[in-house]
């Protein structure tokens, strides 16, 4: 199977930009990898024009979060007031990037109309997780505890949601698309917790989830929907009657 040059690309620019906020020692080293690996999303075009649009304003919001999240503590003193903006911004940025209810529309369309590998490449890269797991260094210890208790709730709600949701779709994409929402949820949920035997349960889905979810792209890849004469019965020829 030959790999197209634009898709040979964004693997690389997913895979590098993922590398290097994991192995960021600053802040502003981490927003940089958010806006390396989520360019592939902001660049060509979809079938969908208005979906990508869409897409790709949310996906630009939450890597502008990031990157004021970096910033205020460089350029603002410390006031209660700036941490509560910190908190509300480190908020915006876990909650859009991995698509927590309701703000899960971006992830859901971006695997209904966009390139499915490159979707689950970005998606598997789970930065917001690796943001919740740098919290102590990113928000002030005082509403560091606070804003992690509201992303648990948020976490829980959106796993429920979305495995609920699930249920309901007959489109393979979106099925996927909630299935991965769901359980990553989950694991966000038992990491924002703080508790060690929540953290320890939430690694075995987290691998668990990146196994499967290479598995369901693999399975969509090779599903086609039926040719529509195939699904249609031929009309019958004038004066002949159509066969049981």
């Amino acid at each position: 199977m030959r790999t197209r040059p634009e898709a040979l690309g964004a693997f690389l620019l997913i895979g590098s930009g993922t590398m290097m906020a994991y192995v960021a020692a600053h802040p502003l080293v981490l927003a940089a990898g958010w806006w390396i690996c989520c360019a592939p999303l902001l660049v060509g075009t979809w079938d969908e024009v208005g979906a990508h649009r869409s897409i790709k304003g949310q996906v630009i919001v939450a890597c502008t979060a990031m990157t004021l999240l970096a910033l205020l503590p460089m350029i603002a003193p410390a006031t209660e007031a700036v941490h509560w903006a910190l908190a509300a911004l480190f908020v915006l940025a876990v909650a859009l990037r991995h698509g927590l209810f309701p703000l899960h529309g971006w992830l859901i369309g971006a695997f209904e109309h966009g390139p499915l590998l490159r979707i689950t490449l970005l998606f598997n890269g789970q930065l917001a997780l690796l943001l919740v797991a740098r919290s102590k260094t990113l928000l002030p210890l005082a509403i560091a505890t606070p804003v992690l208790e509201v992303i648990c709730v948020l976490a829980c709600l959106a796993s429920l949601i979305a495995g609920v949701r699930a249920f309901a779709e007959r489109k393979p994409r979106r099925v996927i698309a909630y299935v991965l929402v769901s359980v990553s949820a989950s694991v966000l949920a038992g990491l924002a917790s703080g508790d060690i035997k929540a953290i320890a349960g939430a690694i075995a889905p987290w691998l668990a989830q990146r196994v499967a979810s290479t598995g369901m792209w693999r399975c969509c890849a090779r599903w086609r929907p039926a040719p529509p004469s195939r699904l249609t019965p031929r009309s019958p020829r004038p004066g002949r009657p159509l066969r049981d």
